[in-house]
């Protein structure tokens, strides 16, 4: 039977690089969606360098934060980062990977074995790279869709404009 994903926790105390690469391996990074609780004694810096190392980790394994599930950090500090979703305590994250574990149906069976396919096959990806190239594209357009409104509004105005000449 293939296991649902399901939100896993794991505490972090120490930033050192391959501890906590070691950590998350272990946790099944990438597979599951993991809530990772940053010890709350630890100062604002020290919860930066965490986060940090987290990244690297996250590069190294080739695994992006977001895609195909969240990295959650459980902190008092909230670090501006726009890799991991930073929530202040484990009742914050949100209820839907919080599941009660019941026997599938067939049906369910089936595209829970489609999702750990595409699951895998996005993990062999560089997401990271894909990702900015979307980013690019978008922003061109944006851009487009700004120059066709400003071209919408001129072309009400003189309509506007040509039917009081017409009165």
């Amino acid at each position: 039977m293939i296991k649902i994903p399901n939100l896993q926790f794991v505490d972090i105390a120490t930033r050192d690089f391959t501890t906590l690469k070691k950590t998350l391996i272990d946790a099944n990074i990438g597979e599951n969606p993991i809530a990772i609780a940053i010890d709350p004694s630890l100062s604002k810096n020290a919860v930066s360098e965490i986060v940090d190392t987290l990244k690297e980790v996250c590069v190294k394994l080739f695994i992006n934060p977001k895609i195909p599930y969240p990295i959650f950090v459980v902190s008092n500090h909230v670090i501006n980062s726009s890799d991991f979703l930073f929530v202040k305590n484990k009742d914050d994250i949100t209820n839907y990977y919080r599941l009660k574990m019941k026997k599938l149906k067939k049906r369910e069976s089936h595209l829970l074995s489609k999702v750990r396919t595409y699951t895998t096959r996005i993990n062999h990806y560089r997401v990271g790279e894909s990702i900015d190239s979307l980013k690019e594209h978008s922003k061109k357009h944006k851009m487009l869709k700004a120059a066709c409104k400003e071209k919408s509004f001129y072309t009400d105005i003189i309509e506007k404009i040509a039917e009081a000449k017409k009165r």
